[in-house]
């Protein structure tokens, strides 16, 4: 007897599928919509662990107007736009998505009935296929609006790691790697040196992560980063941190820095465009450009 997941058929060339009584099979029907010469339904008479997600002919319908190389957007059929939402939802057919969103790239924004995106509903394969074309370097969806800093030298800007999977750690806190956080600012540099300076410092210094926000990735880890933040008009270097709570501006419109960790063991970490900030006992910045510099500290000079 067929034992294992029904995914193993999946893109084969095959006419006719009987698994009948095959009681140990697992799986869904969506992992064979891209069959191609599947016209009849498989026979799954007895296989009470395999899901029928939708009728075989709708199924194989949609898979003829998806591969079809006159699909537009606005030809697409209702259900040929529902069908394909639910084959976002099966890992499997990452290969076939893969190609048709190759083939209409148009596919990976394309709303739903419902007004539901692709991204909103896509396992975590498919979403990765869905990243290169929706979010920056295939991961990052910048925040809308006006970025946190900007200036003739860099500009700083908030961003989701929509490919993020957050990981707890023993001690209840997050793993502190790119992989692991969802939120994060990405600050774009002009100036090499001050770049390759920035970076340097941050690792010789060795701050603990649970006052000042590490860097996770630079624009050296991305293939065509320069390419691309060019072109939407960023600068070609970058740094990729964790977002702080607050940035440095907001925490000296709204408090007093000398009084920052009088009230309490610490405030929440900050990020900020060009420094690196503690809190504890109290705010201070350490600049990154003059490393062997000691610090500054907001409470040894009084209330700004």
């Amino acid at each position: 007897e067929l034992v294992g997941d029904i995914e193993v058929f999946k893109g084969m060339q095959i006419k006719e599928l009987n698994l009948r009584s095959c009681k140990q099979l697992t799986g869904t029907t969506l992992a064979l919509a891209f069959c191609r010469e599947l016209e009849t339904s498989p026979q799954l008479n007895g296989c009470p662990n395999i899901a029928s997600a939708m009728p075989w002919g709708v199924q194989f319908r949609a898979i003829k107007e998806l591969v079809a190389s006159s699909l537009t957007d606005a030809s697409i059929t209702d259900a040929t736009r529902s069908a394909f939402f639910q084959f976002l939802t099966c890992d499997a057919l990452e290969g076939s998505i893969q190609q048709c969103v190759d083939s209409n790239p148009w596919l990976a924004s394309t709303p739903d009935a419902d007004g539901h995106t692709p991204a909103n509903v896509a396992s975590p394969a498919n979403l990765k296929v869905l990243a290169k074309y929706l979010f920056f370097m295939g991961q990052f969806e910048l925040k809308k609006g006006a970025p946190e800093h900007k200036s003739a030298t860099s500009i700083v800007t908030r961003a989701t790691n929509m490919l993020a999977e957050p990981v707890e750690t023993a001690d209840g806190g997050c793993l502190n790697t790119l992989d692991a956080k969802r939120a994060v600012v990405i600050k774009f540099m002009a100036d090499e040196v001050q770049f390759r300076n920035e970076v340097k410092a941050r690792a010789d210094a060795q701050f603990d992560p649970n006052f000042v926000v590490s860097i996770l990735a630079t624009s050296d880890d991305f293939e065509g980063f320069v390419e691309l933040s060019e072109k939407l008009g960023f600068y070609r270097y970058a740094i990729i941190m964790e977002a702080g709570e607050r940035n440095i501006h907001s925490v000296f419109v709204h408090e007093r820095p000398d009084e920052v960790g009088q009230g309490s063991q610490s405030c929440p970490p900050c990020h900020t465009p060009s420094s690196f900030v503690t809190s504890l006992p109290a705010l201070t910045v350490y600049d990154p450009l003059k490393p062997h510099e000691p610090p500054f500290s907001f409470r040894s000079v009084g209330s700004l």
